[in-house]
């Protein structure tokens, strides 16, 4: 078999994966309260993102493999905002979200870029990074 047809193989149960997931979802028996109201709704965004994907590489690997690794991006948004609302976030932080539709900002207001890495390891090792 060729290394294409397996990928398709490989796609096509990660699609039925997430068929299968979203009964699942159903049957889960959340309480109803401002967590699941944030989390649940960006948790099944990330199903619907995932499933448009898989259907994208079925249509056409060769054509769509660049718009499937862009949804994945925002799959995967999905994903940590649906995670940090059902377990990290603060109930202040949460109706913040609810009202502004805004991430809450933690930590001491780092900007990530490329240099991130080195200033990271150059504040680690007592060293000063170069500019």
């Amino acid at each position: 078999m060729a290394s294409a047809d397996q990928l398709q193989l490989r796609i096509r149960a990660a699609r039925d994966l997430v068929q299968l997931t979203r009964p699942v979802f159903a049957e889960l028996g959340v309480r109803v309260d401002e967590t699941s109201a944030t989390a649940m709704p960006l948790a099944l965004a990330a199903l619907d993102t995932a499933d448009a994907i898989f259907v994208l590489l079925e249509q056409d690997l060769a054509q769509f493999w660049v718009a499937a690794l862009t949804l994945q991006r925002t799959q995967m948004e999905y994903v940590l905002r649906a995670a940090f609302f059902a377990k990290a976030a603060g109930d202040e932080e949460l109706m913040r979200f609810r009202r502004t539709g805004k991430m809450p900002k933690r930590g001491s207001g780092l900007s990530i870029s490329p240099k991130l890495p080195e200033r990271l390891v150059s504040t680690w090792a007592g060293t000063v990074p170069r500019c």
